[in-house]
């Protein structure tokens, strides 16, 4: 305590003598710094001390009324990061009427993180826009999603079905080449559906299921889907090797 006696006696004999040493013009800027620095402080202290939390609830919902498109996207985004549950009804009502897709899409996207189950059952209604734009908005919040839309695609119109199978091979996975093929096996399936179903299996299949395209090939009761199977074959057959071929040049030193 001594120490720090002493250290402060001679810090302000110090500060003294520098103030006594300044001209009187000199003094009178030193005492506008110090005011100017002693402003700054305590409106720091005042904003660190101001409580700041989630945007009002009243603000945002506001926003989504407004005239401008990328205020009502902020707002609907805004709602969907921050949990807003109370804005569910302006976002499906966006989902539906707003007249720029990109809102539409970020509303989806909202409502997907607000509340899944609802985005999802929009799958099972008859407004194609609106399946169209929940799958996609599935898909963005999430690649795993795809498994939802495969697991209701057998029950889903022709339509739906072939927008399925585009995001499907859009992602890039052949991880569901058995229920597409289980699809084109199906004979009561519709034949422009077996059709998009062979064409991702030309994409993504391997020549393990060489054997079952080949049985509906000889024993399908439909002529065109009996050619294009016999087709999908070949297809495979040549994918694969020339596959097989890049990649060994690859590896040549």
């Amino acid at each position: 305590m001594e120490c720090k006696g002493w250290y402060y006696y001679i810090t302000m004999e110090r500060f003294k003598q520098f103030y006594a040493a300044l001209p009187d013009k000199r003094k009178i800027l030193f005492w506008i710094a110090v005011g100017c620095f002693a402003l700054a402080f305590l409106r720091l202290a005042l904003w660190a001390a101001a409580p700041r939390g989630k945007p009002k609830a009243k603000a945002i919902i506001h926003q989504m009324k407004s005239d401008n498109a990328e205020e009502r996207q902020q707002a609907f985004y805004i709602a969907g990061i921050t949990g807003l549950t109370q804005a569910i009804p302006l976002i499906e009502q966006a989902m539906k009427s707003d007249p720029e897709h990109s809102v539409k899409r970020v509303a989806a996207c909202s409502l997907g993180r607000l509340d899944k189950a609802k985005l999802i059952s929009y799958l099972d209604g008859t407004d194609a826009a609106m399946k169209e734009l929940s799958m996609e908005s599935l898909l963005t919040l999430d690649r795993k999603n795809i498994s939802i839309l495969m697991e209701k695609f057998p029950s889903q119109d022709v339509q739906t079905k072939i927008k399925t199978l585009e995001l499907l091979a859009a992602e890039r996975n052949p991880d569901y080449v058995e229920p597409v093929l289980q699809r084109v096996e199906t004979k009561d399936e519709k034949p422009e559906v077996r059709k998009a179903c062979l064409s991702f299996l030309m994409a993504f299949a391997t020549r393990d299921i060489e054997s079952r395209l080949l049985n509906v090939s000889y024993n399908d009761e439909d002529p065109e889907i009996k050619t294009l199977a016999a087709y999908t074959v070949k297809y495979i057959t040549a994918r694969v090797a020339a596959e097989a071929k890049t990649a060994a040049e690859v590896r040549k030193p």
